[in-house]
């Protein structure tokens, strides 16, 4: 079945491409209403995992859905290009270490190899995405490398300058000394990393006493300028090891001496954090580094301890923060207010220069390790250890960051954030809980750092003059050849780099800085870039907002906080109306997914051991809104079942329509609760999608097609088909069905949806188009809609859970018929005839049932049901006549009879078997489809044999002469 599905696939993606559906679709629908969308851009770093395909299945169930409602959806997929994530796979391919091996390599040939490494896996990821059956503008994505995006990218840049937003100053960031670049807050990546715990003693300057700081960043301690204390929480001053020390009250109440190895101590006095405001210490390092003697010359506030009710939290270490403002994101809050001075210390590869003193040429790690034995060796380390806490990586190289002092380029967000805020709340999201996670993102956002100290990227669009520092930035491509003179046939560096203007203010000459933009600039300006509406620069407010926005759950502080500030803060408007967010992909077990641990599973060895079918309806279904995917392969039975009874339930459908005639009228309540079901998951299904409840849809379709329509109508209309006008009824019943079903399952399976088209309802629906997604949306006929009738047979299937409950319990077959059903509730007498064929009874009686000998009984949510299990001559004779027309069935199948085919059939076995089958023998005839059985004592030749209370019964099937 898998393999004849793979099959398939392949089929219908040549179909596709043959015939042109998806370019004809599209056109059909020029001229209608809009669906603006836009495709959140992947990184084009190599073939694509399971959250890709996952991501892109949801996206393609959306489009598809709402081209079939008659929209004309901007479908452009997008590739994000530049940056990092392509920087690190091209330095992995050149096995570079560093980016000192970038610039002895050459920075023109290291973009080459960037541009060719991206645009070779554009080409691959494409071919995934395709092969996954996802319909988007293939021929024309946007890539954020084309001039054409630049333009937009620098228009914002400029945009943001002229309304006041951009600045370049001195900033505390997160930066990564293998990549030699700052990083915004959205890059960090929060992993567990085990780091150095030092709790050291400063001493006084003007008494013998100690103030016990702690610390994870020893090496920090080299740009120590304050120690802060909390102005108003109580800080003690203790005896302990034969020193006074002093620390908070809430730490040494709660223990923390006894951690620090305090047997004994004593408090000699107490005060509020005020009380030591001002005092003097001696810097730990002071011989170490010869600077801060400077320091302390010039700036009096230097190595004083200094109060923050703001950043100081007693609960936290010992209550005495140890502040380095060249070292911390706080501590250089702390300083700049204190007007301590500036000194980064540390080199972009994180290695100390002169400043450092003695620790010279070391990198952070080495200097840890330096310090703490410098300290050591003075007798000031009170207690030394590790911790195992999350700290921030590198998004892409996973290197532990450092924060150090660094100038940057920035956008001036954090006075926006009410404004933010107040907008963000217009929005909606799926699920509706993430809205306060990116509401809170807001609240807390700081001033965006825009720059970076990199190669592959959208170059900065800043050009300052050598001479007098006057600066240019400049809004697109067309700006630059004005003001230079030159063609600018690449935008990115190097060549960039060589452009040089003369300064307007003073004649010097204009370069440009050497950095790159952060690669969320280049998505998050996508909406004017990209948008069908927007033909260029004087066009980019005419962009219109999208409807929806969808990715994974990291998108939070990137992709959905990019393109929110950007469109807030540029035209005061929300950039989408609604955000989907998922997951991430995990292991079966709930483990992330690592080459190293050998639990990676990719979306091409999925559709290669099953089909892509199966991926789309398994990431679809499993999973709710916002939480996390577990895959395995031991977890895709129900995909599995699903497919499976989709491909029977249609090829059921064809053989019915070979072989019988639509009857319309008189139909049973089994039909008219179908008809009704099926309008009913219109209606549920269509209100899912248009809320982008997408699990729930899949869900609903599943149940539908396996539960209603396979494992419950079909078996109930079974023994109508013995009857050609009742078979007639049914065929009209199911044609009207899975005409509608099918639509509805086209967005989530499209390829098999479209080869059933094709195969088999094309014919039997009459219809001209060539596809099944050229079809329309199907529409509710409120007049089939009777939720009566479905609530009568909600309550049907309780009875015959009940009943097969009953059966097993006993050992009666379903195939085997009872004397007798008894049901409690008499609301379902109007089902009596379809209670008879349900439960396979000879009698329904509406009352309440007695346990005793024969009569079994079970509690329901409808009453009590109780059937009579007792044996009869009759009953026994129709049970083996039942156990034989079945294998019978089976080996006409076998020897590919048609249903029109008529056979003769022999009989073998006891006296007493053959004579129970000469009481049911018309019956059998009719069911088998034979003219003649003949029932000896031997075969001559066996077909088959049926074990039946004990005995055997053999048979053997020859067509009819």
């Amino acid at each position: 079945m898998l393999d004849r599905i793979r099959r398939w696939e392949e089929e219908i993606l040549n179909y596709w491409s043959e015939k042109s559906v998806y370019d004809k679709v599209k056109s059909s629908l020029k001229g209608k209403p809009v669906f603006n969308f836009i495709d959140g851009p992947p990184y084009p770093t190599g073939p694509i995992h399971l959250g890709h395909s996952w991501n892109k299945t949801l996206k393609d169930i959306v489009l598809r859905f709402w081209r079939m409602r008659g929209y004309d959806v901007v479908d452009t997929p997008g590739f994000d290009m530049h940056g990092l994530p392509i920087e690190v796979q091209v330095e992995k391919k050149l096995n570079f270490k560093s980016k000192t091996d970038v610039l002895a390599y050459g920075v023109d040939k290291f973009i080459s190899e960037c541009k060719k490494l991206a645009f070779t896996n554009v080409k691959v990821e494409t071919e995934q995405f395709r092969r996954l059956g996802v319909w988007m503008d293939w021929e024309k994505p946007y890539l954020t490398v084309d001039p054409t995006y630049i333009d937009g990218v620098w228009w914002t840049i400029k945009r943001m300058h002229n309304l006041g937003r951009l600045y370049q100053g001195w900033k505390v960031l997160g930066w990564c000394p293998r990549c030699q670049t700052v990083l915004a807050q959205h890059e960090y990546e929060y992993k567990q990393k085990r780091s150095p715990s030092l709790y050291f003693k400063v001493k006084l300057l003007d008494e013998d006493c100690y103030v016990v700081v702690w610390t994870t960043t020893p090496w920090t301690l080299i740009g120590n300028m304050v120690i802060a204390v909390h102005p108003d929480e109580k800080y003690v001053k203790v005896k302990a090891n034969g020193e006074l020390w002093i620390l908070s009250k809430y730490q040494v109440d709660s223990g923390l001496l006894k951690e620090l190895g305090v047997e004994k101590y004593e408090v000699v006095d107490e005060f509020p954090g005020r009380a030591i405001e001002g005092k003097k210490y001696v810097h730990p390092l002071l011989n170490e580094v010869p600077i801060h003697k400077e320091l302390e010359e010039k700036n009096e506030r230097c190595h004083t301890i200094i109060t923050s009710a703001e950043y100081v939290h007693v609960d936290e270490g010992t209550g005495c923060l140890h502040v380095a403002p060249s070292f911390g994101p706080e501590d250089f809050e702390i300083g700049t207010s204190l007007g301590l001075p500036l000194i980064t210390f540390v080199d972009g590869r994180g290695v100390f220069d002169k400043d450092g003193g003695y620790f010279e040429g070391k990198n952070v790690n080495e200097a840890s390790e330096l310090v703490v034995k410098v300290l050591d060796e003075k007798g000031l380390v009170v207690k030394y250890g590790t911790i195992v806490h999350e700290y921030p990586h590198c998004w892409r190289c996973k290197t532990p960051l450092i924060f150090r002092l660094t100038k940057q380029w920035f956008f001036r967000v954090k006075d926006y954030r009410d404004k933010l805020v107040k907008l963000a709340e217009e929005t909606e999201w799926i699920p509706s809980w993430a809205k306060a996670l990116f509401i809170d993102w807001l609240k807390n956002i700081e001033d965006w750092c825009i720059s970076r100290q990199r190669f592959w990227g959208t170059p900065l669009p800043i050009w300052i003059c050598e001479k007098c520092g006057y600066y240019i930035v400049v809004g697109s491509i067309k700006e630059v050849e004005e003001l230079s003179g030159k063609r600018i046939e690449d935008p990115h560096r190097p060549f960039i780099d060589k452009i040089v203007f003369k300064c307007p203010n003073c004649g010097g000459s204009m370069k440009r800085v050497p950095d790159v933009i952060d690669v969320w600039i280049d998505s998050g300006s996508v909406i004017w870039s990209v948008l069908p509406q927007v033909k260029g620069i004087s066009d980019y407010s005419k962009w219109e907002t999208l409807e929806i926005v969808l990715e994974g759950k990291d998108q939070i502080r990137g992709w959905f906080s990019a393109l929110f500030v950007l469109s807030a803060i540029l035209f005061g408007k929300l950039p989408y109306k609604r955000v989907y967010m998922h997951g991430f992909v995990t292991d079966e077990r709930g483990v992330a997914m690592h080459k190293s641990l050998g639990n990676v599973i990719l979306p091409d060895e999925v559709i290669e051991k099953y089909c892509a079918e199966i991926l789309r309806f398994y990431q679809v279904i499993s999973t709710s809104p916002g939480e996390d995917q577990r895959f395995g392969y031991g977890l895709l039975s129900r995909a599995r079942t699903y497919l499976t009874i989709f491909i029977n339930t249609y090829n059921y459908l064809s053989q019915l329509a070979k072989y019988h005639k639509e009857v319309e009228t008189d139909l049973a309540p089994e039909d008219e609760w179908l008809l009704s079901r099926i309008n009913s998951l219109i209606e549920e299904v269509t209100k899912d999608l248009e809320s982008y409840q997408i699990p729930d849809y899949a869900r609903k379709l599943y149940e539908f097609l396996v539960e209603d329509v396979s494992r419950f109508y079909i078996q109930l209309v079974r023994e109508r088909m013995r009857d050609e006008t009742e078979a007639g009824k049914v065929l009209h019943v199911l044609k009207y069905t899975l005409d509608r079903f099918l639509r509805l399952a086209a967005p989530l399976n499209p390829m098999l949806s479209e080869k059933i088209f094709i195969k088999v309802m094309k014919k039997i629906l009459g219809r001209e188009e060539d596809s099944v997604h050229m079809l329309p949306w199907p529409s509710v006929d409120k007049d089939k809609v009777r939720k009566d009738l479905e609530e009568m047979f909600n309550k049907l299937r309780e009875v015959l859970t009940a009943v097969k409950r009953l059966r097993q319990e006993v050992g009666i077959k379903a195939r085997w018929p009872c004397r007798a059903l008894y049901i409690e509730d008499k609301s379902l007498s109007p089902l009596r005839e379809v209670i008879l064929r349900a439960a396979n009874v000879k009698e329904v009686i509406f009352e309440t049932p007695r346990e005793d000998k024969y009569i079994k009984t079970c509690s329901t949510t409808v009453g009590t049901v109780g059937l009579d299990v007792k044996e009869t001559r009759e009953l026994m004779a129709e049970r083996l006549m039942r156990d034989i027309s079945r294998h019978v069935r089976a080996k006409r199948k076998e020897l590919g009879l048609r249903p029109i085919d008529r056979i003769k059939l022999y009989i073998a076995g006891e006296k007493e078997m053959l004579n129970l089958l000469n009481d049911v023998m018309d019956e059998l005839k009719e069911r088998c489809g034979a003219d003649e059985v003949v029932t000896v004592r031997e075969l001559p030749k066996v077909h088959d044999k049926v074990e039946f209370k004990g005995h055997i019964v053999q048979f053997y099937v020859e067509k009819a002469s």
